[in-house]
């Protein structure tokens, strides 16, 4: 298997429980009633926290031990607002446009789509692999 047959591999099996846990947060959030602007930045701060260390070292092979860059961390939270900008809007759209219901159905819809421009974010850009 290539290296980047690999990488993606990894990436999609990381970002299945990555996606199942921005839902669920999500999920719950808005059914609590935190506001769209609010649910969506949170549910996704919570999956990326996990996601820049479980990359880090499952997808793109970074060193448990090595000392995390600053400047590699600062191109992953840009990566993750703009991602996160695009996302929420998005969602905002459609509760407006349909219901908040429609929304949530929508949420790993969307994230699946900006999945694919994480990756080649991640891999060429924030990682450099």
């Amino acid at each position: 298997m290539s290296a980047s047959l690999g990488q993606l591999s990894r990436f999609l099996a990381v970002g299945v429980l990555l996606l199942a846990l921005d839902t669920l947060i999500y999920s719950v959030t808005t059914w609590a009633g935190l506001p769209i602007p609010w649910a969506n930045p949170l549910s996704r701060a919570s999956a990326a926290a996990a996601g820049y260390f479980a990359h880090r070292q499952l997808t793109f092979a970074a060193s448990a031990t090595s000392p995390i860059p600053p400047d590699q961390m600062l191109r992953y939270l840009l990566v993750w607002c703009a991602l996160t900008a695009v996302s929420t809007l998005s969602l905002f759209s459609i509760a407006g446009a349909a219901s908040a219901q429609m929304a949530i159905v929508a949420k790993p819809l969307i994230e699946a789509l900006l999945a694919g421009i994480s990756f080649l974010m991640l891999k060429h850009w924030v990682y450099r692999t």
